[in-house]
């Protein structure tokens, strides 16, 4: 992820989004592990023309997979939304909207479209086309967008409001307001009855010492239950067998109770968690997998215990991007997470590495895996899809 400045004043200074070209490479000769099938280029590879805000390149975006593989969505800092095929990385076709597409993840609903969001609007993409199907501004700056239930979608915005939209035509169907500004890699996340999300997410993180978890009925709004979070929430929550798990800018992950919210347990790393934690069973274990701006990737125990670390590159500064900002994915026994200069294959038991694949910039976005392949944002400007069909 890209650090958290106010994206609204600095997106006044892009230039227009370029064209993207094709940049696919050939498989060559078979790796037992992590063949590079792809990359296209999705946007720019550098900050400057094109991209003019520091730290601000190609996309850190999550993609969205169609249901028989055959496109991938992601949207970048170029303002960019790009469907590619997903089998040889080919355009299909692009959508403009602003640079706020960079950072989230688009939605398949309804009859096949992607909901994506930019700065200031949401928009319902047509699979086939890309042609905007409805539009929807909540008001203010868009901070958070991916929830989704199958009928309603979700955007947290910096009015320190959540609001809930009808998936079919873009309708307003309510809309909730927090005690700080809603910032989430994932957008909110739908638990059971209730959709959840951090508030206290401003751009300059000393101004949120008090960031809390809030947790609404997703039918009307209504406040089910409200937790402390520590310094800033970036992370959206993961939920587990009975505990949602939250981290934090004050360098820790909370898990808290699903039924009523208290605090269970705080384990703190090193450095700050932007990240989204990943749930996964292991031998009939429940473990959470969190990268940290320590540079590692953590697992704990369902009851706070560090179950094992890896480092993957170098820690977050204010010289340089670094630390893990990427959320992981679970293939078979395979964890495929992005790092600070290149993309990791980590034993999901015991976190060692299995391979990297090295990029020419922060990997910050979240993977996507679809049967043997692997989609991942890249901020050297280009979507890499990687053959892990000998991964364990």
């Amino acid at each position: 992820m890209g650090s958290p400045i106010a994206l609204a004043s600095l997106a006044l200074v892009m230039g227009s989004p370029g064209v993207a070209a094709l940049a696919s490479l050939a498989a060559g000769a078979a790796s037992p592990n992590g063949t590079l099938l792809w990359r296209s280029a999705v946007g720019c590879h550098h900050w400057g023309p094109g991209c003019w805000v520091p730290n601000f390149s190609g996309t850190d975006a999550s993609p969205a997979v169609s249901p028989r593989g055959a496109t991938v969505v992601v949207g970048s800092y170029d303002g960019t939304v790009y469907a590619l095929d997903g089998a040889d990385g080919s355009f299909r076709w692009n959508a403009s909207l602003d640079m706020g597409v960079g950072e989230g993840t688009p939605a398949l609903v309804g009859r096949g479209c992607y909901v994506v969001c930019g700065l200031f609007d949401v928009r319902c993409l047509d699979g086939e086309s890309g042609a905007a199907t409805w539009t929807f501004a909540p008001g203010g700056q868009i901070g958070a967008c991916g929830g989704y239930d199958g009928a309603r979608f979700f955007v947290g915005t910096l009015r320190k409001e959540l609001v809930a939209i009808d998936a079919a035509d873009g309708a307003e169907l309510w809309r909730y307001e927090g005690q700080g500004e809603v910032w989430a890699t994932h957008g909110p996340r739908v638990v059971g009855d209730l959709v959840c999300s951090g508030f206290g997410g401003a751009a300059y993180v000393k101004e949120n010492c008090s960031a809390t978890v809030d947790c609404v009925n997703r039918s009307t709004g209504a406040l089910a239950w409200r937790a402390p979070a520590g310094l800033q929430v970036q992370s959206t929550p993961a939920v587990g067998a009975s505990q949602l798990y939250v981290g934090s800018y004050d360098d820790c992950l909370y898990a808290y109770a699903l039924a009523g919210g208290d605090v269970r347990w705080r384990t703190c790393t090193a450095g700050r968690l932007e990240a989204s934690a990943l749930v996964v069973e292991r031998h009939g274990a429940e473990v959470v997998v969190v990268g940290s701006g320590d540079g590692h990737v953590y697992a704990f125990s369902a009851a706070g215990d560090v179950l094992w670390r890896t480092r993957l590159g170098a820690a977050v500064s204010l010289l340089r991007q670094g630390g893990v900002g990427s959320s992981a994915a679970l293939r078979g026994d395979t964890l495929y997470v992005g790092g600070p200069d290149a993309f990791f294959a980590l034993d999901a038991d015991s976190g060692a590495e299995r391979w990297r694949r090295t990029t020419g910039a922060m990997v910050g976005s979240s993977p996507a895996v679809f049967g043997t392949r692997v989609y991942v944002g890249c901020e050297d400007g280009y979507l890499y899809a990687f053959d892990v069909e000998d991964d364990p």
